[in-house]
């Protein structure tokens, strides 16, 4: 008979707690520091997400957090115009996003458009249409819950083709773009009708909150475990 030692189960639960804490801690700052970002409150917004992208390291560079903690920092110096900050953030986040043993594919596309958006915003249009074209390919193998992101990618990339005066592929990425947006619903800005297509660029997005993973406190069914409990 299997007999463990009470002193190492309650050392392991301990353990397991801590990490708990620590993972609603990093959720609980980037929700806030997302919020502070749609309020144009940049300093306090790259504050909170500096303190995210410190507690991210401690996870590891195989935690998808570290990833996201780097989009989400970028996404704030991109709406401060400071693009040389953003596109290394942005890049790094997704060279950590590529090696993961089970990509996150609507993170993956968020994070090529936002890479998109700076170089679009230094008047790289080329490499712009690029990355959109790649986040297209991730959309494909995304749920249908995401046609708002490729909805969004697909208006983006349009205006790209008009200004490159490749017309009949711009034709094509508009026309699919207001198909997806004419079929969303929910309400539009003024509250009623259908959900109109958020402005195209610029504008880099942190990853949202269905984009969070799972933490230390929750089993795969999003439920809190008794070691995550208070």
């Amino acid at each position: 008979m299997l007999h463990r030692k009470p002193g190492l189960f309650i050392a392991a639960l301990s353990v397991i707690g801590r990490l708990c804490a620590q993972a609603q801690d990093w959720q609980q700052q980037s929700h806030a520091a997302m919020r502070l970002l749609e309020m144009g409150r940049y300093a306090d917004a790259e504050r909170l997400y500096l303190a995210a992208l410190d507690q991210a390291r401690a996870f590891g560079e195989n935690d998808p957090r570290l990833a996201a903690a780097m989009n989400n920092l970028g996404s704030v110096y991109h709406s401060q115009g400071k693009y040389a900050e953003a596109e290394d953030l942005f890049r790094r986040s997704l060279a950590l996003m590529d090696h993961a043993a089970a990509p996150d594919w609507p993170a993956v596309a968020i994070a090529l458009s936002n890479l998109a958006e700076v170089e679009r915003a230094r008047g790289r249009s080329r490499e712009a249409a690029t990355l959109l074209e790649r986040a297209l390919e991730m959309h494909k193998l995304s749920p249908p819950a995401e046609d708002r992101g490729l909805g969004t990618n697909l208006l983006n990339l349009g205006q790209i083709y008009l200004e490159q005066a490749r017309y009949g592929q711009a034709e094509a990425a508009l026309r699919r773009a207001l198909a997806i947006f004419g079929t969303t619903s929910g309400p539009g800005p003024d509250g009623a009708g259908a959900e109109q297509p958020r402005r195209a660029g610029p504008g880099a997005r942190p990853l949202p909150r269905s984009r969070a993973v799972l933490s230390p406190c929750q089993d795969r069914t999003g439920k809190r475990t008794r070691a995550g409990a208070s």
